[in-house]
């Protein structure tokens, strides 16, 4: 048996995480992200450049309702003005990464290139009233791509799928019900998640990396980190209490755990014909790359797997060899 299958096989016969309390060492990991948040007094931030463009920009954008229920999920609709194709992008985020900042980099790449982009506020996150659980979230995407596909100028047989995180396992999850989808562009997937104190602590000294200064002179690390601090509400099932948990508590893990492996996105891409572009980092300890090696060996449709140096989970986000593949995987298949 292959090693990547073997460790499948303990994923799924695992019994639920047990619960998790905070220790010294994850206390401290805290306070040294919302330390280094703060640590840069200059505050650059590049998202009013894109939320507000002026009247000789080269894209324009509307605040749009999706409508989802008896509720909505507040998102924008970019919108190139030179070199439209047709083509649109959905873009699905990760855990309490609604905003525009954190996907700024991909965002521009994909207007530049001529695709509309879609994003839009996730169950439980920003102005979304709706809480993150399951089985509701996976109304999602569909509700999404289903807006996207009414929008003026968009040709609805063809879209793509950028999904980060839990948004990667959202999109992927989508996949067997959605029609008109040409592409996905899977970033940091997991198949689970447990993030343990060494995970945790590896993940933190993988932001102190020389290659992300140069997105300093567009975005500083405070507004850039300003996620970890954003509650997001998350129920595990529908008469479960509500809980507002951040990024950084150690809950969040187990919540978002449950929320994957309910969605199964490998296997949801195992089953679907949708060409599949696989991006993760080699620093990644919540998406770990073996898992994504994983993701791409189940996929089979056609693929592609990009793996980052020295990336990890957030520092992909910025990385512009990760948003140069994915450019060019929606400009093949879209």
């Amino acid at each position: 048996m292959h090693r990547n299958e073997a460790r499948w096989n303990v994923i799924q016969l695992r019994s639920e995480p047990q619960a998790s309390f905070e220790t010294p060492l994850t206390f401290l990991w805290r306070q040294a992200l919302h330390a280094l948040r703060h640590a840069v007094p200059v505050q650059l931030d590049p998202s009013p450049r894109l939320l507000n463009p002026s009247a000789n920009a080269d894209h324009t954008v509307r605040r749009v309702q999706i409508p989802l229920g008896d509720s909505f999920m507040p998102g924008h609709l970019f919108v190139p003005r030179h070199d439209a194709k047709g083509a649109s992008v959905c873009l699905v985020h990760g855990t309490s990464a609604e905003q525009t900042l954190s996907y700024y980099m991909w965002i521009r790449a994909l207007l530049r290139a001529g695709f509309q982009v879609l994003t839009f506020e996730m169950d439980g996150h920003g102005d979304n009233r709706r809480p993150l659980r399951v089985p509701d979230v996976e109304a999602n995407v569909p509700a999404a791509l289903q807006f996207l596909r009414s929008q003026p100028g968009v040709n609805p047989a063809r879209l793509g799928l950028l999904g980060v995180s839990l948004g990667g396992a959202c999109a992927l999850n989508a996949l067997p019900t959605e029609t008109g989808i040409k592409a996905v562009v899977a970033v940091s997937v997991p198949a689970q998640v447990e993030l343990g104190e060494w995970e945790r602590l590896q993940e933190l000294v993988g932001l102190f990396n020389p290659e992300n200064c140069q997105t300093f002179l567009d975005a500083t690390p405070g507004p850039l980190l300003r996620f970890v601090t954003v509650p997001v509400r998350i129920g595990q099932g529908l008469d479960a209490l509500i809980e507002e948990v951040d990024l950084l508590h150690p809950k969040t893990a187990h919540h978002i755990d449950a929320i994957v492996r309910h969605l199964d996105p490998y296997g949801h891409a195992a089953r679907s014909d949708v060409p599949v572009m696989v991006i993760n980092g080699d620093w990644d300890n919540i998406t770990p790359r073996w898992q994504a090696q994983m993701l791409y060996e189940r996929i089979s449709a056609p693929k592609s797997f990009l793996l980052v140096p020295r990336r990890n989970h957030f520092t992909i986000m910025i990385s512009p060899q990760a948003v140069d593949g994915m450019v060019q995987w929606f400009r093949r298949w879209l």
